[in-house]
This record gives C-alpha cells, sequence and structure tokens, in this order.
C-alpha cells in the first residue's frame, strides 16, 4: 500500500526500524505506535485524494489490529479452562470503555470475533 506513496513509506520504514531495533516492549506499545505514526502522516495532508489514501490505510490497520487482539485473544481462552474462560470474556465486556482511545478499533470487534 505504501509503494506509490513517499511518505507512508517513510512512516512505514520508520516503524519497520523500530521493530528491528525491538523498541516495543509490548504489542500494545506497537500498535498504539502504527496508529500515530500512520496517523501524523494523514494529518499533515491537505490534499483530499492524498488524505483519504492515508485514511484508507489508516482503517486497513484498525482491521490488521482487531485480527491480531482476536487471534492473541482466541489462544490465550484456549490455555484455560472453560469457567476461567467465561469469567475473562465477562470481564472483557463489563470492563470495556469506548472513550479509551486504545479501545476504537479493537474492542466490540475483537469481542465479536473471538
Amino acid at each position: 500500500f505504501s509503494s506509490s506513496d513517499g511518505d507512508l513509506r517513510e512512516a512505514m520504514q520508520s516503524v519497520r526500524g523500530r521493530i528491528s531495533a525491538k523498541s516495543y516492549s509490548c504489542a500494545p506499545n506497537f500498535w498504539a505506535d502504527l496508529r500515530e505514526t500512520l496517523g501524523a502522516v494523514e494529518r499533515r495532508r491537505s490534499d483530499g485524494s492524498a488524505k483519504g489514501r492515508a485514511q484508507q490505510v489508516l482503517k486497513q490497520i484498525a482491521r490488521l489490529e482487531v485480527k491480531f487482539w482476536a487471534k492473541e485473544s482466541v489462544g490465550m481462552l484456549r490455555e484455560i479452562d472453560a469457567e476461567a474462560r467465561l469469567e475473562r470474556m465477562r470481564d472483557w465486556v463489563l470492563t470495556f470503555d469506548p472513550a479509551e482511545p486504545g479501545n476504537q478499533s479493537s474492542g466490540p470487534a475483537v469481542l465479536y470475533q473471538v
């Protein structure tokens, strides 16, 4: 997606560099940095089509994040017994806060997929 867009390509190269340098201590830090890096590209743009392209990339990233968290959540749930699994899913539903920035793409969508 970034091959034809220099700004997006540079943004992704910087993220890849941080991955190679093992700069992320956990997955939430990676996803937050990726959203922020690509969001900065989108905010700098004023041209409608270029801004739209960046917004499209951000939507794709949000979908990838949901898939990642769903896969990780299912993996974790498979490792615990049925009662603990139900309790964990109940906790997710009760503690979900749509106002929290990290929940924008992963909360309900991940719970639905799980």
